[in-house]
């Protein structure tokens, strides 16, 4: 897969660079990878997972790889304003991976709340990590900005929640991320403090597989995102999709122009 954004920083292309050489050994032998993805339940997917990370999913599926999905259905308890209705919103997630292509019967499908043991290594991984450096995170910034309101405690420790699942799928699990993704490189962090720390090479550091799609605007100009609420739901219908289209906006803004490529989120 050949990755291609403009105007990188060192450390996006040592990860453009990490995962077209990933890309070749997982073409020579993809029966020996396992790779890890999932979705954040709350909401419908979009275009912008269709055109990123459910594309490669299902290319890596195809290849003969271990694919293994996770429906971040506990972690969804960091929102201010969850949907209600969890069982529903898991059960459409489901659906749009069966309709976008993934076989039950070669890829694994998986709710967080179904695992509890993952939990289990967020305080231990919380104690290799500063204060400082959750209240650098974008991920509550991004919140705030959306909501309006100031995040709370729970979603500053959100992203010591998702490197639990990364780190105990194995040696072989390489998570889909964008060039810029601050989750894996905090995941990344997170496995080598704790090795070093307790001199046991326990965890690995997962790698990025990248996509290829540049970055998708939503129906305001922004990216597009389920927590914006401005996708077109893979779920649309042809009529709704149309009506999307027609009222979307026609020029994005200036400072989306030159960003790296990214997939929803």
């Amino acid at each position: 897969m050949t990755v291609t954004v403009t105007d990188l920083t060192p450390s996006a292309a040592v990860a453009v660079e990490r995962s077209r050489l990933l890309e070749q050994r997982i073409a020579s032998d993809p029966g020996s990878f396992r790779v890890l993805s999932g979705d954040r339940r709350t909401g419908a997917l979009h275009l912008g997972y269709y055109l990123g990370t459910l594309g490669d999913r299902v290319r890596l599926q195809a290849l003969g790889v271990t694919v293994t999905v996770l429906i971040a259905d506990y972690q969804v308890l960091t929102d201010q304003d969850p949907s209600r209705n969890f069982p529903e919103v898991v059960r459409g997630l489901v659906a749009d991976y069966l309709a976008t292509g993934l076989d039950p019967g070669r890829s694994l499908v998986f709710t967080h709340s179904a695992v509890p043991a993952l939990n289990e290594l967020v305080v231990p991984f919380l104690g290799v990590v500063s204060d400082a450096e959750l209240h650098r995170h974008p991920t509550g910034r991004a919140e705030t900005e959306v909501t309006g309101r100031p995040s709370s405690a729970l979603m500053l420790t959100y992203p010591v929640t998702r490197p639990p699942t990364s780190c105990s799928a194995g040696p072989t699990s390489f998570p889909s991320a964008s060039t810029n993704s601050p989750h894996l490189e905090t995941t990344r962090l997170i496995a080598r403090r704790f090795n070093d720390r307790y001199a046991t090479a326990l965890f690995p550091e997962p790698d990025a597989l990248l996509t290829d799609t540049p970055l998708l605007l939503g129906l305001d100009g922004q990216k597009m995102s389920k927590t914006r609420g401005n996708g077109i739901a893979l779920s649309a219908t042809e009529d709704q999709t149309a009506a999307l289209i027609r009222r979307a906006h026609r020029q994005p803004p200036a400072h989306h122009l030159r960003r790296p490529h990214t997939a929803g989120s």
